[in-house]
């Protein structure tokens, strides 16, 4: 065994509060934690010992030779899964034009995309279902097939979910990289590096930020890939420069409420449609303004309007609660880090929402909000808590509102309407009514 000498640290990484924009490989905002598995995905080691470059050739005790990266996936910050380990010896030499100087020290880059990709997929929630049966299994998904002959436990009677006969959540993964290194000892051979020269413990540098990776696809150059601003829910409002959107490309939204002249798209939905949904990932559901509290309520907020514009009522939907992390049994915790799903169409929303109120959960007055008047609806992702010093209750929104208008065509037609769903570029679902 032997030690290695000389100084490692990161470099390039997905999440780094560096200052710089070659830091991440990304424009702009370094602390960008939900990424695409399908655009790069780097994480790059540096080794520097006294005046060695990238142009030196290792031959001494403890000189690094490779670095080997390990890969882990989770859904759940407690189950992490090996998807692969990537051994890399140093990066080519990078020259400066002017004089052909070298940089100090010696990197190794590698590219995890394409192995988190593989991890992911969809998950669906089954038509005039609220959301899904869990957070870390989803609905769904896709990908492998499970085998189903194991109905959960020793007794004949089985478990709600079956460890065995279901996979992790298709639409997200939490993604860890480590390092241990190879380098040369007295006899030039190439070890493990260890923490002390007789021992067998190998050395690690430990993790780079953890992050979530969804599986979207961004275009070149026209895609806005910091999904900080843009698709990441936390305890922030929303803002003309961070919209706080759900994860669809569909223009039914605006950063802000209540206006519906601003939106570039009212979504057409119909009255007997039982599978029309938003999907979303939240890191925090709290009050930034007041990060000591809890939200009592975190619910889809609607309002639904007649055709003058008038607003004709309100509505909550709450499905979603079962795949929250709970603080009790009054108060959400604040740190999330899942995607949601909620049913969000016509019929369904006829069927299970809920007045607004301010008295303990659970929900207790269900309502019909979408009636024979109603013109259109809209809806927004909001937390609701009970101030601690004054005892009222206060209203956050964190999310863009999305816009939906009731198409009550009923032309006769030889054939009947066909309803169309896809995985979006986003990685959540869409859908669309042919005529």
């Amino acid at each position: 065994m032997a030690v290695l000498i000389g100084a490692v640290s990161w470099g390039i990484v997905p999440l780094n509060g560096n200052t710089s924009n070659l830091s991440t490989m990304s424009w702009d905002y370094r602390g960008n934690y939900l990424k695409s598995a399908n655009d790069q995905l780097r994480y790059q080691v540096q080794w520097f010992l006294g005046n060695i470059n990238e142009g030196v050739e290792v031959g001494n005790e403890g000189n690094v030779v490779n670095v080997i990266f390990k890969v882990e996936t989770s859904v759940d910050d407690t189950n992490w899964t090996t998807i692969g380990t990537i051994k890399k010896s140093r990066d080519i030499s990078n020259r400066r034009y002017t004089n052909d100087t070298q940089p100090k020290g010696h990197r190794f880059t590698i590219d995890i995309s394409q192995l988190v990709s593989d991890q992911l997929s969809y998950s669906l929630c089954p038509i005039n279902k609220g959301t899904w049966q869990s957070p870390f299994y989803g609905g769904m998904n896709g990908g492998l097939t499970m085998q189903d002959n194991v109905i959960g436990g020793n007794l004949p009677i089985g478990t709600p979910i079956s460890d065995y006969n279901v996979s992790d959540n298709g639409t997200f993964r939490k993604v860890r990289v480590s390092a241990t290194f190879e380098i040369l000892n007295a006899n030039k051979e190439i070890v493990i590096a260890t923490t002390t020269p007789t021992g067998s413990t190998a050395y690690v540098l430990t993790y780079a930020p953890i992050i979530a990776v969804i599986n979207s696809v961004n275009q070149f150059e026209r895609d806005n890939v910091d999904y900080y601003t843009q698709f990441l829910l936390d305890q922030n409002s929303p803002s003309p420069s961070r919209s706080k959107r759900f994860l669809t490309r569909c223009p039914n939204w605006y950063w802000e409420d209540d206006v519906p002249n601003k939106v570039a798209y009212h979504k057409l939905v119909r009255m007997d449609e039982q599978a029309e949904f938003l999907q979303w990932y939240v890191f925090f559901t709290y009050d930034g303004s007041y990060p000591t509290e809890y939200y009592n309520y975190s619910e889809i907020y609607g309002t639904t309007y007649l055709a003058d514009g008038t607003v004709e009522g309100y509505f909550v939907m709450a499905d979603f609660n079962s795949l929250l992390a709970e603080r009790n049994s009054t108060e959400f915790e604040q740190m999330q880090k899942r995607m949601l799903i909620q049913n969000v169409s016509p019929d369904f929303i006829n069927n299970n929402a809920f007045a607004p109120q301010i008295t303990p959960r659970p929900y207790t007055t269900s309502i019909s909000p979408i009636t024979a008047s109603t013109h259109r609806y809209s809806i927004y992702f909001r937390g609701k808590y009970s101030n601690s010093t004054t005892g009222t209750f206060i209203r956050k929104i964190h999310s863009a509102t999305n816009w939906y208008q009731i198409d009550r065509e009923n032309e006769n037609i030889p054939y009947g309407y066909v309803r169309f769903h896809w995985l979006n570029s986003m990685g959540g679902i869409d859908s669309y009514t042919a005529k």
